[in-house]
């Protein structure tokens, strides 16, 4: 066989072997929708995300809503400016950009 001939003709791998997993094409049609319950995985994994999305949304909102009034207040009354103050300033930007 030549190497035209080899380019020219479809190749189907029925078993794949990766590391210590290995896949086989019934597996591959499962993935497609075919007869297993990856459907329901999928609802359950989009679910779980829809949660997960919600829930770190409001937890920034909330990491905001309290550390922006903190960092505003000290740097606007010039009495609040001491050192403990101003460490307490990084301390609440560096929890706003993280």
């Amino acid at each position: 066989m030549s190497a035209n001939d080899y380019k020219n003709q479809t190749h189907v791998i029925s078993h794949l072997e990766v590391g210590n997993e290995s896949i086989t094409s019934g597996y591959m049609d499962d993935l497609k929708g075919g007869k297993s319950s990856m459907n329901d995985m999928n609802e359950a994994l989009d679910s779980f995300s829809i949660f997960m999305l919600t829930s770190n949304c409001v937890l920034s909102l909330m990491i905001c809503g309290g550390n922006i009034p903190v960092v505003v207040s000290i740097i606007s009354f010039k009495s609040l400016r001491t050192v403990s103050n101003m460490f307490l300033v990084s301390l609440a930007v560096a929890d706003i950009l993280i």
